[in-house]
């Protein structure tokens, strides 16, 4: 089991927000006499927790807000959460258990408070593992999530800014195969999806799916690596500064990462890793090397 599934993991930004990236409750508070946006989160197990409720860095304060309290218990999935570059504000996006079926919930804060909980899907099917991106230019939110039914595909819904309604939900992957745990990043002008297929020979395509940032065509796969790995490739989308990269569990051994060049998707370099709780550590030396530029 992966030490970023297990424990909650606080970053601080000076000044500005903190937050613990795990699973079931946000809060959020001001402090006088400037305002400071923070956002704490609970921890969570793979299951149903085997301890109580743990809140990171101590009491609760007075006015703190919470969103999606005993979402562990119902079932809830995880939660994809960062904070809007445009509004200053955080959004968080999970899929909820409503009686066995998985609906794609939305929340977003106002002054650093949460709003009500929305959900964003409610067709008869399970929607699942949505995860959020935004337009650094407009502020518009992009989700990504797979619908989980007979023929599992991959959907995006998205709204252009935090004034304006949701879109319907747009399909992004084809009829080629089952698509699934899908990731997604705006930069370059594109709104860029990534997500794995499955292939009924043997193993899995990685891909990205991409469609200009603010337009409404159809969205055009590109295959950036096919593995035999039997297990999550757990493609993720990252982005620095001006530069789009894809990367995924490519086997028991490495980690596979792609680049955008602006046109297509670069071809698959691999990181070595010893043991799955590596795998994040991975992914940041690719990081720090993609932007650095090594």
């Amino acid at each position: 089991m992966k030490v970023r599934r297990r424990f909650a993991t606080l970053v601080f930004v000076w000044g500005a927000f903190c937050f613990a990236h795990c699973l079931a409750e946000l809060r959020s508070f001001q402090m006088p006499p400037k305002t400071i946006h923070i956002i704490h989160m609970y921890h969570k197990g793979d299951g149903p927790d085997p301890f109580p409720w743990a809140h990171i860095g101590g009491p609760i304060p007075p006015g703190a807000s919470a969103l999606n309290t005993g979402g562990d218990q119902n079932g809830d999935g995880w939660p994809s959460f960062n904070i809007n570059p445009v509004t200053g504000e955080g959004e968080c996006t999970w899929s909820r258990n409503n009686g066995g079926q998985m609906d794609i919930a939305f929340s977003e804060t106002s002054v650093g408070v949460w709003n009500d909980i929305v959900l964003l899907t409610s067709s008869a099917e399970s929607e699942r593992d949505p995860r959020l991106a935004f337009s650094s230019s407009t502020g518009g939110t992009k989700i990504v999530y797979w619908l989980d039914n007979g023929s599992p595909q991959v959907f995006m819904i998205e709204r252009n800014s935090a004034t304006v309604p949701w879109s319907a939900p747009i399909l992004v992957s084809d009829s080629s195969g089952p698509a699934r745990y899908p990731s997604d990043a705006v930069a370059q002008g594109r709104v860029h999806v990534g997500y794995e297929v499955e292939r009924a020979a043997s193993g899995k395509d990685i891909i990205v799916s991409g469609r200009p940032e603010n337009g409404t065509g159809p969205f055009s796969p590109e295959v950036v690596a096919h593995v035999s790995y039997g297990g999550k490739a757990e493609v993720i989308l990252d982005q620095g500064g001006s530069k789009v990269w894809a990367t995924w569990v490519n086997s028991d051994s490495d980690v596979g990462y792609s680049v955008f060049d602006g046109t297509h998707w670069g071809v698959p370099q691999f990181w070595p890793y010893s043991s799955s709780d590596d795998i994040d550590t991975v992914r940041f030396q690719i990081r720090l090397s993609i932007i650095e530029g090594n």
